[in-house]
Order: C-alpha cells, then structure tokens, then sequence
C-alpha cells in the first residue's frame, strides 16, 4: 500500500481497500456481484458437509435460486400472457386517454361559451339597472316639481 513500512491507512479508506479485494477475489472464483445481492458462492446441487457450506446455507435467503430449465418453457408462456395483458390494458388506457381529451375539449369549449353568455346577461343587466335608475331620477325629479307647484 505504500513504500513505507510503517505507514497508517484510514478505517474508511480500509473498508474500500477491503471491499473492493473482496470483490475481485469474489469475481475471480466465482460468486455473485452483481449490486445489491450479498456476495456468496452459487448454491451447489449436491449438499457438501463442509463447515463454510453450511454457513452459507444458514442464510438461504441471501441466494438467489436458478429456477431449473424444465419449469422455463411454462415460466416463457406465463411472461408471455402477462406481456399480452399488459399491451392490451395499455390499449385501454390509450383509449380512454383519448376519450377523457376530446371530453375535455368539448366541455372546455363549453364552458367558454358559457362564460360568454353569463358575461352579456351581466352586461344586459348592468344596462337594465342603469334604465331602471334614470327611470327612477326622473319620476322623482317630476313628483319633487309637482309638489313644488302644490305649494302656494
């Protein structure tokens, strides 16, 4: 690691070193590697009595298991008939991805005409009432000279 004899690596530097040996060693005689699976030699087929091989089967869950060849024809038709389910219900959900635009053009366009129409019966409104005031100033103007004249 280094020229001198004496030299001190950190911990986390060790743990690197230590990790990435393991690796090359684990990739050199064989075990596993790929990320996220914990390093351990593939399962034999036949049951050794050896010490190492009964701690690696103490944890059987940390193996992954090859399925044997005679179950990978039923396992293809499976994949097969989910990949089909699949594209069909994509097909659905394309479709109803259409549908749900057009409904959404049409009820937007509707209720851009309804805006309209309630922006002109507001517009009317404002109008009638602005007719209504002028009506209502002018009889009160005339009632107001009425009693004017009433008076001696």
């Amino acid at each position: 690691m280094s020229k001198e004899q004496n030299s001190r690596i950190s911990k986390q530097h060790a743990s690197k070193i230590h990790g990435l040996v393991g690796k090359v060693l684990a990739d050199s005689i064989g075990f596993d590697s790929s990320p996220g699976i914990a390093w351990s030699p593939p399962m034999p087929a036949h049951h050794q009595k050896t010490g190492i091989m009964r701690n690696y089967r103490a944890d059987e869950s940390s193996h992954e298991e090859v399925a044997p060849k005679k179950h990978s024809a039923p396992l293809k038709e499976k994949i097969r008939a989910l990949q089909k389910q699949l594209n069909e219900e994509k097909s659905d959900l394309t479709g109803l991805s259409s549908s749900y635009s057009a409904l959404k053009f049409s009820s937007d366009r509707e209720i851009t005409l309804l805006t309209r129409k309630t922006n002109e019966l507001q517009k009317q409104l404002v109008e009638l009432a602005a007719h209504y005031r002028n009506k209502m100033n002018l009889t009160v103007n005339g009632y107001q000279q009425s009693n004017k004249q009433d008076e001696p």
